[in-house]
């Protein structure tokens, strides 16, 4: 578990949030191997960062492995828990140099055409008002006030919606079954 605040290594003013929230976070990894248990995971109560690389949409479209990936998760999501917060982060700005504008452009046509035959799911995206996009692109070397501003605007979106999603209450089974894991771990 990792508390999102935000104050970060960008951050020029130093100061944090009054409103914190510690998330536990599981990665999926994406690829194919873990398709067969993550729907064991997928729950209503989550926030789901559906994490794409963005140097893959840089020249042309991305390779079929790529889409298929991206539409396995968003049904796996509509499927199982459709009613759960998913945000869309595009990582590797940076790489994608002059190709920016027209990579933004096939992502955000494509998670548009995707999401429209997908209303629920759709409801439930959290998208970048800031820029106009269905997604959240950073740049993970976050070496610029850009590249900052935008691992920022990332950073607030997730604590806002971990903070709609805490406003939930959770079934004590479930506080239980945590519990157990937790202390599988030690």
């Amino acid at each position: 578990a990792r508390a999102i605040s935000n104050s970060s290594s960008c951050s020029r003013n130093g100061s944090s949030s009054a409103s914190q929230v510690v998330m536990q976070t599981w990665d999926f990894a994406g690829q194919e191997l873990y398709y067969t248990m993550a729907h064991v995971f997928l729950t209503a109560n989550g926030i789901y960062a559906l994490v794409l690389d963005l140097a893959c949409w840089g020249k042309a479209m991305p390779s079929a492995e790529v889409l298929d990936s991206l539409d396995f998760w968003l049904a796996a999501l509509l499927v199982h828990a459709p009613e759960a917060r998913l945000i869309v982060v595009g990582t590797h700005a940076d790489e994608l140099l002059e190709e920016t504008p027209s990579a933004y452009k096939r992502l955000d046509e494509h998670l548009t055409s995707r999401l429209n035959g997908m209303p629920g799911l759709q409801a439930r995206l959290h998208a970048n008002e800031d820029e106009q996009l269905l997604f959240f692109p950073v740049d993970n070397r976050r070496s610029t006030p850009s590249a900052c501003r935008s691992v920022d605007q990332l950073r607030a979106a997730l604590n806002e919606l971990a903070i709609k999603a805490a406003e939930v209450r959770i079934p004590t089974r479930w506080a239980h079954f945590f519990k157990q894991l937790e202390d599988t771990k030690s």
